[in-house]
C-alpha cells in the first residue's frame, strides 16, 4: 500500500459508466496477539452520479510509529451503475505523519 504524510486524503474512483459509488473507512492492524480490525458502515461518496466520483477522507491518525501494533487503513469501494451492475475494490494505507 501507500504512505500518507498527512492527516486527510482524496478517493478518487473512475467508472466506464455513470453509476453511484460508496465508500467505508477501516483499519487492519498486526500485533503480538495476531491480526485484525474493524470498519464503518458504507455511505455515499461526496460527488458521486457519473464516472468520476471524490471524497475527502479526514481525521486519520499515525499508523506506522506504534510500537504495539502496525495498523493499515483501508477503503472500500463499491458501485452500481443503472443497470445494477456492481463493482469493488480495496486499498491500503498507512499514515507518517511528521
Amino acid at each position: 500500500g501507500s504512505v500518507v504524510t498527512e492527516d486527510h486524503v482524496w478517493l478518487k474512483v473512475t467508472t466506464s459508466v455513470d453509476a453511484v459509488c460508496e465508500y467505508s473507512k477501516g483499519f487492519e492492524w498486526r500485533g503480538g496477539q495476531g491480526g485484525g480490525g474493524g470498519g464503518s458502515r458504507p455511505v455515499q461518496m461526496e460527488k458521486t452520479g457519473n464516472t468520476m466520483h471524490y471524497q475527502l477522507i479526514k481525521g486519520l491518525e499515525e499508523t506506522t510509529n506504534n510500537k504495539i501494533r502496525q495498523e493499515n487503513y483501508f477503503l472500500d469501494v463499491k458501485c452500481v451503475d443503472k443497470d445494477g451492475m456492481q463493482a469493488e475494490a480495496r486499498t491500503r494505507f498507512t499514515v507518517d505523519l511528521p
